[in-house]
């Protein structure tokens, strides 16, 4: 059995959006990170109901590792779990998460001392699905990253792991991932196989907690290979031109939020900067607005056919 469907989705709101306060965890304490606001936890809720009825129904779970993103997908996890039969017996699974790097928050091409993901272990603290077994694929350069290195991190990371299900001992065929706006926007790309022209293109959707689903067009034999990681010199994947990752996968859905109470919110697509000035703060670094514009009503007839054929 090999992978087939591949579900993408971004974190909720940040709390630093609503300005509120950083949340505290159910155990009293502060998250190592920006974690989700109110309004965020809700749409965390929202999608994880969506999730219970969607088919196929992921079987896998990877997310960046930031705390935002693990929130997002927690509420998914805790429903899986609590499924029950018509006989109201419990049924549910316990899915682990897949903490990657190479999924994480990019930050330009100029970083110093921008935030970093907490260890596995202080993330497993706040979140006991957190796998310690995971061996990541890729950790992003603390130098930064170009807007074309960012994609080429992308279709690497996600030539790695869809290698590492099609090979997988249970045989998963559907994955969620959880990442961030921009990362979210490289992802779809790397999929699909097609790069523009012009970088600033709204060719993707990456709403708020909405939800996209990529269809494996071919299973192509993946020669990427997971690396050390030690020399920041990032193996190249042969995926543009409309080739994909994987044997190429088509976006059958683009950022549907028809199931989140406040619809479409919170768009983004890359502006063309690589670099921004910002001061650092303990939750509120916000790279996607220095980097990106935020687009808040969406317009899908702007948007382009990802099909094979289109």
């Amino acid at each position: 059995m090999v992978l087939h469907t591949i579900y993408l989705t971004r974190h909720g709101f940040r709390a630093n959006w609503s300005s509120e306060p950083p949340k505290a965890h159910s155990s009293g304490r502060i998250p190592p990170d920006t974690p989700l606001s109110t309004y965020g936890e809700q749409q965390a809720q929202e999608l994880a109901a969506h999730l219970l009825q969607v088919d196929p129904r992921p079987d896998i779970i990877y997310s960046s590792p930031f705390y935002r993103c693990i929130q997002t997908v927690q509420p998914s996890i805790d429903s899986y779990a609590a499924r029950s039969d018509d006989d109201g017996q419990i049924c549910g699974i316990s899915i682990p998460i897949h903490g990657e790097p190479g999924l994480g928050e990019w930050y330009g091409a100029s970083r110093t001392s921008d935030p970093q993901p907490a260890p596995p272990k202080t993330l497993q603290s706040y979140f006991t699905n957190f796998s310690l077994d995971y061996e990541p694929i890729w950790t992003p350069s603390p130098a930064g990253e170009t807007i074309l290195e960012l994609h080429e991190r992308a279709a690497f990371t996600l030539a790695c792991m869809i290698r590492d299900l099609d090979t997988h001992p249970d045989g998963p065929k559907c994955v969620l991932i959880c990442t961030h706006a921009a990362t979210f926007m490289a992802v779809s790309r790397a999929l699909t196989g097609f790069f523009p022209e012009d970088i600033t293109v709204q060719d993707f959707h990456p709403w708020t907690a909405g939800l996209s689903k990529f269809v494996r067009r071919d299973v192509g034999e993946s020669t990427a290979q997971r690396v050390k990681n030690e020399n920041d010199e990032l193996p190249k994947v042969d995926w543009k031109g409309g080739k994909g990752v994987g044997g190429g996968w088509d976006c059958v859905v683009d950022g549907d939020c028809t199931f989140l109470s406040g619809g479409e919110e919170r768009g983004w697509r890359f502006s063309g900067r690589e670099s921004f000035s910002h001061a650092v703060t303990a939750h509120g670094v916000d790279a996607g607005t220095g980097l990106g514009i935020v687009t808040e009503i969406g317009n899908k007839s702007l948007g382009k056919d990802h099909s094979r054929t289109g």
